[in-house]
């Protein structure tokens, strides 16, 4: 189920931004990606769109310093998994 999913993803986001808030010297890099593959391909617009939904998320919704977080975008991951 597509909910299920996406409350999933809020909780590992929640995690992160609790510990964020534990340790306020910490800073965040915030990768967005996509799969590189059919309509994602050479889509970095995707892949910064990802990014800054993360971002805004940490910063709207949990109160994290922008300046704590980095963002960064590409296709793939530095280590992406098999795309078969």
């Amino acid at each position: 189920n597509k909910g299920d999913v996406l409350e999933t993803y809020y909780n590992i986001l929640n995690i992160i931004g609790k510990r964020l808030k534990e340790f306020p010297n910490s800073k965040l890099v915030i990768v967005g990606c996509n799969s590189d593959i059919g309509i994602e391909e050479n889509n970095i617009e995707l892949s910064k769109q990802r990014a800054h939904n993360v971002f805004d998320y940490f910063v709207n919704n949990l109160g994290i310093e922008p300046l704590r977080l980095k963002l960064e975008f590409r296709n793939l991951p530095l280590k992406s998994a098999n795309k078969n």
